[in-house]
């Protein structure tokens, strides 16, 4: 790796030696040896403190360095999020077979039965909270990053508008959507006017934190620009029911902040929270229009290193309405299981 900062490293050695508890001063010893992968490989368990207050001290120690995004020797942080893509894609295999007894209400066991009761619930939740699909699609949009023709750190709107069309042959139909605009008339004049059918999206990666990129799937344009029309009117439903995306980061950040203070509240982090959306979950829970009008706005297929993979998750980050779909469906199972 790079040369460590030398002045950040005594900083970091006074903050450990300051705090003087058994975890920092070995955090402090792993800095000195120049051991940081085991630095940031720390893992703490709240569970093992009697003390908030000195877990809270720990804690900061043993994460300071873990979003430095540094180069570590031996850690391949772009292998890592491509294992946890095909891990990812395991479960969802494995629960997708689940889903599928449930939707064709075959050979359900007793847990099945259980579990269907409970998603009953959050499917009334979530019908009721997205009513009918949307007939208007004036709040498609580009996004700010590349699509899967048009590549590049700057890719911008004017690349995207004048790049041919390029869409998934489910999304294909909703071209139509286009007539009588400026955009269609001009890929019409164009050399290459008929859409570019693709068989899906493509992987890559982003910079996460020390030990691991996070995987993303870069969508053809043609999908991506309705993909983010049809998650702005789900974000638009959500609101009438209270949940504020567009302004709810600046609410979670004082609830968290008087939560540390009073101790009332807490905050879970899901692990791959969007990738371990199945496809057949989504399904169960969603409104048949509702379902197929998703299904054919996302990309079936990824590309990783060169191969097609048949997706076993519904959307991945990179999908338009990635976002909005995986809040809907976990604050309807928060609703069904009493949250």
């Amino acid at each position: 790796m790079k040369t460590f900062d030398q002045s950040l490293a005594k900083v970091l050695t006074a903050l450990f030696e300051d705090v003087g508890s058994v975890v920092s001063l070995q955090c402090r010893d792993l800095l000195q040896k120049g051991d940081f992968k085991g630095l940031v490989s720390m893992k703490l368990d709240p569970r093992t403190y009697d003390d908030p207050i000195a877990f809270k001290w720990d804690f900061a120690c043993a994460e300071i360095l873990r979003k430095s995004q540094m180069e570590i020797d031996g850690v391949d942080r772009k292998r890592v999020a491509l294992l946890g893509f095909h891990e990812s894609e395991q479960r969802c295999h494995k629960f997708n077979k689940v889903f599928s007894r449930l939707l064709s209400n075959d050979g359900l066991s007793i847990e099945d039965s259980r579990l269907a009761d409970t998603l009953s619930v959050a499917r009334e939740w979530v019908e009721a909270t997205l009513g009918p699909v949307p007939r208007d699609f004036s709040e498609s949009r580009f996004g700010p990053g590349a699509t899967f023709g048009c590549r590049g750190k700057l890719t911008l709107i004017p690349d995207k508008i004048a790049h041919r069309f390029e869409v998934t042959d489910s999304a294909a139909p909703l071209r139509q959507l286009l007539r009588n605009s400026a955009w269609e008339r001009a890929l019409t004049r164009s050399r290459e006017s008929a859409s570019l059918i693709v068989r899906g999206n493509r992987f890559t990666t982003v910079p996460k934190d020390s030990q691991k990129d996070r995987g993303i799937c870069i969508e053809p344009g043609g999908n991506l620009f309705f993909q983010l029309g049809v998650g702005r009117f789900i974000r638009q439903r959500l609101l009438r029911t209270g949940i504020d995306l567009c302004h709810g980061q600046a609410i979670h950040q004082e609830l968290a902040r008087r939560a540390s203070l009073d101790g009332e509240k807490a905050t879970i982090d899901l692990s791959s929270a969007s990738d371990t959306i199945c496809r057949k979950l989504v399904e169960y829970l969603l409104p048949r229009q509702w379902f197929e009008l998703l299904n054919s706005l996302r990309s079936p297929l990824t590309r990783v290193d060169g191969r097609w993979h048949y997706l076993e998750k519904f959307s991945s980050m990179g999908n338009g309405f990635t976002f909005e779909l995986e809040t809907l469906l976990f604050t309807s199972l928060c609703v069904a299981s009493g949250c």
